[in-house]
C-alpha cells in the first residue's frame, strides 16, 4: 500500500509487456534524464550469422559525451535464463555486425527526421550533422537497460555473467484505489542530472577555415570525392589527409589552387567553396561551403 496525501494506492502489475512499454515510453525522460531521446522502435539487431533479437527501444543520451542504450522492458514472470538473458546476449552480438549497425542508424535517423518534436530536441543538442552524429554514437558499444517491475535474486545472478553489465531499473506502478486511471510510479532514474549547456569547442582558426580543418573535425574524410562542373566539363578531386586536393594524379595544396588549375585564372577570382560539391554519409549532395558553415557554427562562441 502507498499513501500519498491521504490517497491510497495499491501495487499494480501491468497485464502485458506492451502496457508496461507504454508507461516506460511516457516516463522515459524521467528514467533516462532530460538529455535523453527515447526511440520507440522495434528493430532487429542481427548477427552476421543471422542470429538476432528485437529490443523494446533505444535511448540516445545527448550529453557532452553522447552515448546510447538498448532497452529491454520485461515482466518478472518471464523466465530469466530462457528469455531475458538470451535476449540481451543477442543484442550484444547483433550490434557487432556492421550491416546491422548501419541499418539501425538509418532507421533511427528516419524516425528522428520525420518527428518534429524529436528533431527539434536533437537539433538543440547536436551541433554537427545529425546522421554523422548518430553514426558516431551508435558505433559505440551500447549500454543496456532492463526495465522490470520486480527485481529478483535470480535476475541479478543471471545478468552478473553477461559481458556488459546492464542497468536494472525496478519500475513499480501503484494504482489509486478510488480512481484506477490515476497512477503513481516508484523507480530509480538511470540518469539523474540537471542538464547544463554544453560549451562549444573553439577552433584554432575560426575565421580562416581550410579543407584540412574539415578533415580533422570529421566533416570530410581522407579519400572523399569532391566534384564540380566548369564549361560543361565535369571534374573530380580527392581529399587528402593534409587538406590537399588530388586531381588526375596532381596534388594541389588548397581548394582555391585546385580551382585555379581548372579555370586557368588567378586565384581569388572565384569562390571555390561554392563551386565544389561532395556527398554526405546519408547520400545527400552538399556544397563544401555548407560544410564550412556547419564547421564554423560548431566552433563559434
Amino acid at each position: 500500500m502507498l499513501l500519498i496525501d491521504g490517497a491510497r494506492y495499491e501495487l499494480w502489475t501491468p497485464s502485458s509487456e506492451e502496457k508496461l512499454e507504454e508507461i516506460v515510453k511516457e516516463h522515459a525522460s524521467e528514467i533516462f534524464g532530460q538529455d535523453s531521446v527515447y526511440i520507440n522502435l522495434k528493430h532487429k539487431l542481427k548477427s552476421e550469422a543471422g542470429i538476432g533479437s528485437i529490443p523494446d527501444g533505444f535511448v540516445l543520451i545527448l550529453a557532452s559525451k553522447p552515448y546510447w542504450y538498448i532497452v529491454e522492458i520485461e515482466l518478472s514472470s518471464h523466465d530469466v535464463y530462457s528469455h531475458i538473458v538470451p535476449q540481451i546476449n543477442k543484442f550484444i552480438i547483433g550490434h557487432k555486425n556492421p550491416i546491422s549497425q548501419k541499418s539501425l542508424i538509418d532507421i533511427i535517423y528516419d524516425e528522428i527526421t520525420k518527428n518534429p518534436m524529436l528533431l527539434g530536441k536533437v537539433k538543440n543538442t547536436i551541433t554537427s550533422e545529425i546522421y554523422r552524429s548518430l553514426t558516431s554514437i551508435v558505433s559505440q558499444t551500447p549500454k543496456l537497460a532492463v526495465v522490470i517491475e520486480e527485481v529478483t535474486d535470480e535476475l541479478n545472478e543471471a545478468v552478473s555473467g553477461l559481458k556488459i553489465d546492464p542497468d536494472i531499473v525496478k519500475f513499480q506502478t501503484f494504482r489509486n484505489t478510488v480512481d484506477e486511471s490515476i497512477h503513481a510510479h516508484i523507480f530509480a532514474p538511470v540518469v539523474n542530472t540537471i542538464p547544463t549547456p554544453t560549451p562549444k569547442p573553439r577552433s584554432p582558426f575560426p575565421g580562416n577555415t581550410t579543407i584540412k580543418d574539415l578533415v580533422k573535425s570529421g566533416y570530410l574524410k581522407d579519400g572523399q570525392t569532391i566534384y564540380r562542373t566548369y564549361l560543361d566539363i565535369n571534374y573530380k578531386g580527392k581529399i587528402l589527409t593534409d587538406g590537399a586536393i588530388e586531381i588526375n594524379g596532381v596534388k594541389y595544396p588548397s581548394l582555391n589552387m585546385a580551382s585555379q588549375a581548372i579555370i586557368k585564372r588567378p586565384t581569388g577570382t572565384e569562390n571555390a567553396w561554392i563551386s565544389w560539391k561532395t556527398i554526405r554519409e546519408d547520400g545527400s549532395e552538399c556544397l563544401l561551403n555548407v560544410l564550412r558553415k556547419e564547421y564554423r557554427k560548431q566552433f563559434s562562441t
